[in-house]
């Protein structure tokens, strides 16, 4: 008993030990949800220990902040509850969708709020609001019976550490980026998900959005493409008359990703045609061809 107590208060007893052991754990839970299994979650750690570590460097990183509170246990359940929050709600939803959980889902909340019955029984909604409240309760009655820090926090030495860490995953997302370990580019979300962890994945969908403009791109670029008189004053495309007894259709290139034709669906039948504007222009090509 005297020696597990000399090693709890050697290293468990460590606010930083304390904050790495349970990022490895939230970790290993978060992609073992992901995984819809604890071997899987496992077997990501072996096969990728240097992608695993990182995503536990920046659950680490997050929990770090507890060494500037005074209530460091509450900070310590908190901030594990919204990392938990993350991997519970992505494995749910990846139970019933391909996509994983990103932070665009927040902006359709509302929309995916009016169809949750379409993916949880009512009784799975009602335990889920339960789990909500007794959450809310259990969250203040830690703030409230939660023991504090009896020491004297050191705010310089301590908020210099937290830099230091903040600093050090900076630096080693950098060193990720360069080697190939992570990427910054997901071809396909899913997979992205898979090889690179849930934690990295879910915040660069936060914070690298949209597609940044080419090295070179300007208006200037772009108008000297043209040649001289193809642009009318107001520099849009003029286009040519050409009295040669020909046809110059001026071609409009339509990419439609998102569209499917809802008759080749299975087991459903409609009165009338769903996309008529479609099939109309589908008959005009078929045609031209």
């Amino acid at each position: 008993m005297e020696k597990f107590k000399q090693f709890y208060m050697k290293y468990l007893h460590n606010a930083v030990v304390i904050c790495l052991v349970l990022s490895f754990a939230l970790n290993l839970i978060i992609e073992s949800l992901a995984r819809q299994s604890l071997i899987n979650g496992f077997n990501f750690f072996i096969e990728s220990p240097l992608v695993f570590m990182y995503n536990v460097f920046i659950i680490f990183t997050t929990l770090s902040l507890a060494l500037v509170i005074k209530r460091r246990v509450f900070a310590y359940v908190i901030l594990s509850v919204v990392w938990l929050g993350l991997g519970i709600t992505n494995g749910v939803i990846l139970a019933n969708r391909m996509t994983p959980f990103t932070t665009k889902d927040f902006e359709v909340l509302e929309d995916g709020l009016s169809i949750v019955t379409n993916y949880l029984s009512k009784m799975e909604i009602v335990l889920a609001g339960v789990g909500v409240v007794v959450a809310v309760i259990l969250i203040v009655l830690l703030f409230r019976f939660a023991p504090k820090k009896k020491e004297k926090i050191n705010y310089k030495k301590n908020v210099a550490l937290l830099l230091a860490i903040s600093l050090g995953l900076f630096g080693a997302t950098d060193l990720a980026i360069k080697t190939k370990v992570v990427d910054t580019f997901f071809g396909n979300l899913a997979y992205a998900y898979r090889d690179y962890g849930v934690p990295y994945c879910f915040i660069n969908t936060w914070l690298n959005t949209g597609i940044r403009q080419p090295a070179g791109y300007s208006k200037d670029s772009i108008q000297s493409i043209f040649d001289k008189g193809e642009l009318g004053s107001d520099s849009y495309y003029k286009v040519a008359n050409k009295d040669d007894g020909k046809e110059h259709p001026n071609v409009i290139f339509l990419q439609m990703e998102s569209f499917i034709d809802p008759t080749l669906v299975k087991d459903i039948t409609y009165s009338k045609d769903p996309v008529p504007n479609f099939r109309a222009l589908e008959k005009i090509i078929l045609q031209d061809i």
